[in-house]
């Protein structure tokens, strides 16, 4: 039997968020064999309410997959959507809706310009479901799990904030490296 949902009652309501929402707090994650397909790997996953890891994913389960369950609904009188984002270096985002038990695929529908690392979920008026969403790993030594949801009118705003987040960083390492090779 799978453990009970302590996540029953929280849902995180679609058309209330302005630019992007943290929803590891959320949400349950839950490994399981890479090649095990999600429908039939989900019936035996045991859930535990936010990141099983604090930082970085530990090397031993970068080559698993990794599900990420999460409740949305719409409280609003017109359909909303919101892109799904789990973070860097995922090979593979799946993302499935659970209707009585079972996995239903969503659409994977990207953004305009066809970035592959985010995911959007449509939802009607007035309706709520749960979003199980299956990842598979880029293997690399920095994984993380930092998934959000974002409102489509700020996505352009968010990609610009998180990729020019580190600036001063890069500035310093290409001073340093050039330093460096000066020096050779």
């Amino acid at each position: 039997l799978n453990a009970q949902d302590s996540l029953v009652n929280t849902y995180i309501d679609i058309s209330k968020i302005k630019f992007q929402q943290n929803i590891i707090s959320y949400s349950g994650t839950a490994y399981a064999v890479k090649n095990e397909q999600p429908e039939t790997a989900y019936p035996t996953l045991k859930f535990t309410n936010g990141s099983l890891h604090k930082g970085a994913i530990p090397v031993d389960h970068v080559t698993k997959k990794l599900f990420l369950k999460f409740k949305v609904a719409n409280t609003a009188d017109s359909a909303a959507s919101a892109y799904f984002f789990p973070g860097l270096y995922y090979e593979q985002i799946k993302l499935f809706k659970e209707v009585n038990g079972a996995l239903q695929a969503l659409p994977d529908i990207l953004t305009a310009d066809n970035n592959i690392g985010f995911r959007n979920i449509p939802i009607q008026p007035k309706d709520s479901f749960t979003v199980i969403a299956a990842l598979t790993f880029v293997k690399t030594y920095n994984n993380h799990l930092r998934p959000r949801l974002i409102s489509p009118e700020f996505l352009s705003s968010f990609i610009s904030v998180y990729k020019n987040s580190h600036n001063e960083m890069d500035l310093i390492t290409y001073i340093l490296c050039g330093l460096l090779l000066m020096m050779i």
